[in-house]
C-alpha cells in the first residue's frame, strides 16, 4: 500500500498491512461485491476490471472509491495489483444531479399546463403529460411533429422569425389555438422564451387553456352588442310614439278634440309594449343558471291559455319533458304562439272543432282550441329527435326572409314591435340550443330547436 491509500482510509501503511485486510476497509453490504470481482480477477475473466465500492475511514466515515484491478506477478507469485480513486464527491454530486433531474421531471409532467420544448431545426424535443392528454397524441407521436402541427395559424416560417426575435431572458406572450388529435381546437394563452437545449438554442413554451376566458369574452362581448341594440331600439323606436304623444297632447289641448286623446294612448299602450318587450329582451339572453325537466305538452296548454288566441287551434305531439329554465321555455312558447296567432294568414286552414287529432302509432295528441266564429291557424308543437319544434299552417316565412326574423326590430306588422323572434332567439342561446326557421309540412311557419338534453319520465324509469 502507498501512502496516498493509507491517508485515503485514515490509516497508517503499517497498520494495514499488519492489521487490516480489504474487507476491513469495504462496508459490509459490499463484501460479496469484492468477494466475486477478487475470484473473477483471480480466474482472468476481465484485463480491465473498474468497479465501485463503499469504504470505511477509520474515524468512521464512509466513502466511496473505484477500484482498478490488474494481475501481476510478485515476487515470483501471481499476485493482484489495485488502484483506488477516491470517488466520494463525485457520486455525491451525481445523486444530487439525478435527485435534481427527477424533480425537475416530476416538476415538468406534473404542471399543470401544457408545456413544450421545440427547436427550429428539430421541432418538439421534449412535451409534459399535460400536453399529451390534451392534444389526444400519444408522447413519440407529438415528439415527431412540429409548433404548425397542432397550430393550424402558424406556418413553418413563423418559428423561425420567433427565434430570430427572440432576446435572451425575453418571454413573449400571444394568444392562439391548438387542434387535437380528433380536429377541436382549444383556445390557448402562451408564454415563451429561449432556452439552450442539448447545444441548440430551444424556445421553451407553456400553453393555458383559456377556453373558458374566450368564452367569458364572448358572452361579455355579446352583452355589449345587445346593451347596443337596445339603447338603439331606446332612441328610435320609443322616439316616434313620444312625438306622437307629444303632438296629440299639443292638438288636444289647442283644439279639445277627443280624437287626440284617443291617438296619445294609443301612443302610450305602444310604449309600454315595447318597454315590455325591451325588458324581457335584455333578459332573455342571460346565463341559465338552473335547468329542470319540463313537460312541454303540459306547458304548451299553458301558454296557449295565457295568449289571445280566438279561432286559433293548438295540437301537441309530446311524450319526454325537456330540461330547461321552466320561465324561459314558458316565455318562447308564448312568443312563438303569439307570432302564429299573429302573423298567420285568414285564409281557409282547418276548423278547431277538431278536439283530437292521432300521433303515430295510434297515440292521441291533445288538440285545444278556443271558441271563434272563423277559422283560425293550427299550431302544432313536437318532440324532435334531438330537440322540438313549433309549427303553424298559416302564411310562412320566404326562404330570404329566415334568418332575418330573429333580428331584432324586425317585423311585417306595422304595429309589432319586432322582438318576439329576437327573444325567442335569445332563450335558446342561453340554453345552449341551435334554432332554426324553415316551413311546416303545411306550407306555413315552422321553429325547429335542436341541442335539446331530454328527460326520461320518472314513471318510465321506475318501468324500466
Amino acid at each position: 500500500v502507498n501512502p496516498r491509500l493509507a491517508s485515503m482510509f485514515g490509516y497508517t501503511q503499517d497498520e494495514l498491512l499488519s492489521e487490516i485486510t480489504p474487507f476491513d476497509l469495504v462496508i459490509e453490504a459490499d463484501h460479496e461485491k469484492l468477494r466475486r470481482n477478487i475470484h473473477r480477477r483471480i480466474a482472468g475473466e476481465a484485463d480491465d476490471l473498474r468497479y465501485t465500492l463503499r469504504g470505511r475511514r477509520k474515524d468512521g466515515d464512509e466513502i466511496e472509491f473505484e477500484v482498478h484491478g490488474g494481475r501481476i506477478t510478485y515476487r515470483g507469485e501471481p499476485a493482484i495489483v489495485g488502484t483506488l480513486l477516491d470517488v466520494t464527491e463525485q457520486k455525491r454530486y451525481e445523486r444530487e444531479l439525478e435527485r435534481s433531474r427527477a424533480e425537475y421531471r416530476e416538476l415538468f409532467e406534473a404542471f399543470p399546463e401544457a408545456v413544450f420544448v421545440g427547436t427550429e431545426k428539430n421541432g418538439f424535443q421534449a412535451v409534459n403529460e399535460t400536453a399529451v392528454e390534451r392534444l389526444g397524441y400519444s408522447r413519440d407521436e407529438l415528439l415527431s411533429m412540429r409548433p404548425e402541427d397542432i397550430d393550424p395559424d402558424m406556418q413553418a416560417e413563423d418559428v423561425s422569425e420567433q427565434v430570430d426575435r427572440f432576446t435572451r431572458d425575453e418571454i413573449r406572450r400571444f394568444d392562439t389555438s391548438h387542434e387535437t388529435k380528433s380536429g377541436e381546437r382549444i383556445p390557448v394563452e402562451i408564454n415563451a422564451t429561449l432556452i439552450p437545449y442539448r447545444g441548440e438554442t430551444a424556445i421553451l413554451s407553456t400553453a393555458r387553456d383559456i377556453s373558458e376566458r374566450v368564452q367569458r369574452e364572448r358572452e361579455l362581448q355579446r352583452q355589449n352588442d345587445r346593451l347596443e341594440e337596445l339603447a338603439s331600439v331606446v332612441s328610435h323606436d320609443l322616439r316616434n310614439p313620444l312625438n306622437v304623444l307629444d303632438g296629440s297632447l299639443d292638438l288636444a289641448e289647442e283644439t279639445g278634440d277627443h280624437d287626440h286623446f284617443e291617438r296619445a294612448e294609443r301612443a302610450t299602450e305602444r310604449m309600454e309594449t315595447l318597454i315590455d318587450d325591451l325588458l324581457v329582451l335584455a333578459r332573455a339572453g342571460d346565463t341559465i343558471e338552473e335547468t329542470e325537466p319540463v313537460a312541454l305538452a303540459t306547458l304548451a296548454r299553458t301558454c296557449w291559455d295565457g295568449v289571445g288566441t280566438d279561432g286559433a287551434s293548438l295540437t301537441v305531439h309530446s311524450d319526454e319533458p325537456v330540461v330547461a329554465d321552466p320561465t324561459r321555455l314558458r316565455q318562447l312558447l308564448e312568443n312563438l304562439i303569439r307570432n302564429s296567432v299573429e302573423h298567420g294568414s285568414t285564409s281557409s286552414r282547418p276548423s278547431a272543432d277538431n278536439s283530437v287529432e292521432h300521433g303515430p302509432g295510434g297515440s292521441a295528441s291533445e288538440s285545444t282550441g278556443n271558441s271563434g266564429d272563423g277559422p283560425g291557424v293550427t299550431v302544432t308543437i313536437g318532440d324532435l329527435e334531438d330537440g322540438f319544434y313549433v309549427a303553424d299552417d298559416g302564411v310562412g316565412i320566404p326562404d330570404d326572409e329566415r334568418e332575418d326574423v330573429f333580428e331584432s326590430g324586425y317585423s311585417t306588422r306595422a304595429d309589432g314591435t319586432g322582438f318576439g323572434l329576437a327573444i325567442v332567439k335569445e332563450i335558446a342561446d342561453a340554453h345552449g340550443w341551435t334554432v332554426r326557421a324553415t316551413e311546416s309540412e303545411d306550407g306555413g311557419a315552422r321553429f325547429e330547436f335542436t341541442g335539446v338534453e331530454r328527460s326520461v319520465p320518472a314513471d318510465t324509469e321506475a318501468a324500466e
